[in-house]
């Protein structure tokens, strides 16, 4: 395999954004508490935080494969899916790290708003898992849909005999009763 392929650096960027949403974590809780704080939390909730430091470096890198890819083939046409699914992994980032607010609102005064997201961390946590699902499902998607995956490329072709269109919605209703169920605990 040629390390200038769409893989290769998908792989890599993957990887990278990865490491850097997990230095961001320990960044973030060491500086709101301490460092002692950080590996605390990551303790507790390492069974949340794998699953989504390990989904946002797998939607990076799918990213990074379609762009990539898209741009070996000089296909230009695919550029708003990839955009608009790019803003989707955006949006579950930023559903899965909500929980983070509640260490820094006491310091602007609002401690009922982090008393709230305290209390529901969870929800959020399992929100951020959920949409990551979904976000990897709709990258795959894209990929199905336009052709961007080779023969060579023997793990996606094995995922793409699966209908991502069906997988998608299996996704979405599994989702929203987990998410529901976490609710309902919470």
């Amino acid at each position: 395999m040629r390390t200038d392929s769409p893989v290769i650096r998908s792989v890599l960027w993957g990887f990278t954004a990865g490491g850097t949403l997990a230095a961001l974590y320990f960044i973030v809780l060491s500086l709101s508490n301490s460092l002692q704080h950080a590996l605390e939390e990551l303790r507790a909730l390492w069974f949340w935080l794998l699953p989504l430091i390990t989904g946002f470096g797998v939607q990076a890198g799918l990213y990074f494969f379609i762009r990539g890819t898209i741009k070996q083939r000089a296909e230009r046409s695919a550029t708003a899916s990839v955009v608009a699914s790019g803003g989707t992994s955006t949006a579950a980032m930023v559903a899965c790290c909500m929980h983070h607010v509640t260490d820094i609102l006491p310091i602007f005064g609002t401690s009922a708003a982090a008393l709230f997201l305290a209390r529901y961390q969870t929800v959020f946590l399992a929100l951020g898992v959920a949409s990551n699902v979904v976000g990897i499902i709709m990258m795959l998607r894209i990929i199905q849909q336009k052709g961007l995956y080779g023969e060579n490329n023997r793990i996606l072709v094995q995922i793409m005999r699966l209908d991502m269109g069906k997988v998608f919605f299996v996704a979405v209703l599994a989702g929203t009763a987990f998410i529901g169920s976490i609710v309902s605990l919470a």
